[in-house]
């Protein structure tokens, strides 16, 4: 497993294929099951291909919002987005750094799209190579 920090700006969401994702007291993890680009100067550029599995992680939000639009299969339509607004405890947050961040895909299950504006302290991609 190889787990870079930073280098946001050398991501391209919009096709990716979401598996999953979870929050876990302040971080937010997003499996992405493909379809994420990656571009240089990002250390991984070579590495990382399109069709390849990966995990991206927002460590200390103190903002989320996520929206979620579900895709009815038999009408091949998208269904009224529903919105996710969640604010973090931040009491000892006065020396943190934080930046703005926003991602967006295909989840899988339940089939839709889904965007997320993020505010946190850091950045991770997990290439999930062994």
């Amino acid at each position: 497993m190889t787990v870079v920090k930073g280098y946001f700006d050398e991501f391209h969401f919009s096709e990716c294929k979401i598996e999953k994702f979870e929050i876990i007291e302040r971080d937010l993890i997003v499996d992405i099951q493909s379809n994420l680009a990656v571009y240089p100067p990002h250390p991984l550029t070579e590495i990382h291909k399109f069709s390849d599995p990966c995990k991206v992680i927002f460590k200390t939000m103190k903002h989320l919002r996520r929206g979620f639009c579900k895709y009815d299969e038999k009408s091949k339509q998208y269904k009224k987005e529903q919105k996710l607004i969640a604010e973090f405890n931040q009491e000892s947050d006065s020396n943190r750094q934080y930046k703005d961040y926003g991602i967006e895909g295909f989840l899988l299950n339940p089939l839709g799209w889904l965007d997320f504006e993020i505010i946190a302290e850091e950045f991770y991609f997990d290439d999930l190579r062994t």
